[in-house]
């Protein structure tokens, strides 16, 4: 599901002001497996857990290339979570491991 930009830009401001996010954002992973079963374009980072910036970003760059609006949300979105916030999403994430 694209998301608003209303939408977008309240995720960002929960994840970055430790408000309730987490749930909101698998929900929105899990949304985006079911349209990309084997993690799209974020596979790398959805799937195979490469969490550094360099590896989200160019998930980014690979989305915005696909034309995947999902993906690059979601890459977005975790561009602005701390490492211990990612690996959460990853170690909690049905798909990794």
């Amino acid at each position: 599901m694209k998301l608003h930009h209303e939408q977008f830009n309240d995720l960002v401001d929960r994840i970055n002001n430790k408000g309730i996010w987490f749930d909101d954002f698998i929900k929105l992973c899990g949304d985006y497996y079911e349209k990309e079963p084997v993690g799209g374009s974020l596979h790398i980072v959805l799937d195979d857990g490469n969490l550094k910036d360099c590896h989200i970003i160019w998930c980014e760059g690979y989305a915005c290339g696909a034309e995947d609006d999902e993906g690059k949300d979601i890459a977005s979105l975790m561009l602005n979570m701390s490492m211990t916030q990612r690996k959460k999403v990853y170690n909690s994430y049905p798909y990794s491991n």
